[in-house]
């Protein structure tokens, strides 16, 4: 369709496209025996090997993941990641799921502020994660005091030692 409208023929689209293959696609499309010969091999054989991207498709996995109890913020966004990538999902949209999926303790520390983009987010996120983690292996130190006997009740309602 993109290719109607900027007016390019198979031959220029497949210049174009080999030009801007990367990472592991480049390596694979290197690797090909015997090399693709025109656009309609070319685009076959993606197809083939990375499947026919629906974005629909993709937005209904993404809508299907959350980070689990345990789960590290890292963890999550990796899983997250995959599929943004592969949807082409734009920056705004990254942010919006990653947030509505996180953990309810990081989210709520995570939405009073605005983030520029994804990276920021998840580093934000990444750190809350950390300071909470710190915090619940910190041990529980009760107030210091004198205790003395009065007629102040407890938590219980009872009457008792309290300190003060």
């Amino acid at each position: 369709m993109a290719a109607k409208v900027r007016n390019l023929n198979a031959n220029k689209l497949f210049k174009i496209a080999k030009l801007n293959l990367r990472g592991r696609a480049k390596k694979w499309f290197k690797k090909l025996q015997p090399a693709p010969r025109d656009w309609t091999e070319l685009r076959n054989l993606i197809v083939q090997k990375y499947g026919n991207v629906d974005v629909d498709d993709i937005r209904m996995k993404l809508d299907a993941i959350k980070q689990e109890p345990k789960e590290r913020v890292q963890r999550y966004f990796k899983r997250l990641d995959k599929l943004f990538q592969r949807g082409r999902i734009p920056d705004a949209e990254q942010r919006r799921r990653f947030l509505a999926r996180l953990r309810p303790e990081i989210r709520k520390l995570c939405i009073v502020r605005t983030f520029t983009n994804i990276e920021e987010l998840v580093g934000a996120a990444t750190e809350l994660e950390r300071v909470l983690g710190e915090i619940e292996k910190t041990p529980f130190e009760p107030l210091k005091g004198r205790a003395r006997r009065g007629s102040r009740r407890n938590i219980d309602g009872e009457a008792g030692d309290c300190f003060e």
